[in-house]
């Protein structure tokens, strides 16, 4: 038994229970915005998607929703250890990133059943079944790119937005995610390998990614903003959050076309992002939500 603990080891311990309580204090956090998913989100009951037998997810979570939860929390906790990561500590933030990630990919929820129709979850879904040639023609045609396809929480699209998270996270990860394969020698680009797919596939990646990008206003704006989150989210409180939360959807995509008018449908949208935000928003703030404690 240690009497007199010398200085540098009694820091030590001091730092691994720092640390350790740390790691409780984020699980914490991720359950209890896990509750909120599981069972305030709208996202999870809009029926936007189906599993494999035909039932419409929203129904699904309906009547399972603390299996669905007790799925989603990792997916939730990864996201929540990048924010870490990357300093984002404010509350709204933290909500507005969470309400992006439910409504993009629904946290990956769709692997509880192994796949939507055979599609993985965290990649954007076209026509066609997965890896198809009319799945491949969709994204020619819709963005003219297959490569650079929708991948991640957020959807990272087009290649200036791999090379820029490339550039951050190529060698952290060890990943190339602008490379090309084509090892059987196939005429059909879409059964080639692309770099690209492990922002789909490393969920720790994918997170790192949606928070960064978040952050740093790197997803639609040619000239990123100096302000995180481009400023949308700075002093938010109760009286504000709603406006603040439906404006950051700029972040991600904006609701305004080029000639500065209202994208109604995706005006819609921001605001159904809003309003799942503050959910995530006031139970960090230590509100109430009711049924969250079966998580």
């Amino acid at each position: 038994m240690l009497t007199n603990p010398s200085g540098a080891l009694l820091g030590a311990i001091v730092a691994g229970f720092q640390a350790y309580l740390s790691e409780v204090q984020l699980l914490q956090k991720a359950k209890l915005l896990t509750g909120v998913a599981a069972f305030k989100d709208t996202k999870y009951f809009s029926n936007e998607a189906y599993s494999p037998d035909g039932t419409p997810l929203g129904n699904f979570v309906a009547t399972n929703a603390e299996s669905v939860a007790k799925y989603a929390l990792p997916n939730i906790e990864r996201l929540l250890v990048s924010a870490r990561k990357f300093d984002v500590t404010d509350n709204a933030q933290i909500a507005y990133i969470m309400a992006t990630a439910s409504h993009e990919t629904w946290f990956g929820i769709q692997d509880f059943y192994g796949s939507i129709k055979d599609h993985p979850a965290l990649y954007e879904k076209g026509n066609g079944t997965f890896r198809s040639k009319d799945e491949y023609n969709y994204f020619q045609e819709a963005y003219g790119t297959y490569q650079f396809r929708g991948r991640g929480y957020v959807q990272l699209t087009g290649m200036e937005q791999y090379q820029t998270m490339q550039n951050k996270f190529g060698n952290q990860y060890g990943v190339n995610l602008l490379s090309v394969t084509n090892k059987n020698g196939s005429d059909n680009p879409w059964k080639w390998t692309y770099g690209a797919d492990v922002v789909a596939t490393n969920r720790n990646l994918a997170a790192d990614i949606t928070v960064y990008g978040m952050q740093k206003d790197l997803f639609r704006a040619p000239n990123p903003s100096s302000m995180p989150f481009n400023g949308y989210l700075n002093n938010t409180n109760d009286s504000n959050a709603k406006d603040n939360f439906t404006q950051a959807r700029k972040i991600v995509n904006s609701y305004i076309d080029e000639n500065g008018g209202i994208i109604n449908k995706e005006l819609d949208i921001a605001k159904n992002i809003a309003s799942n935000a503050i959910n995530y928003y006031d139970a960090l703030n230590g509100k109430l939500i009711q049924n969250t404690s079966k998580v």
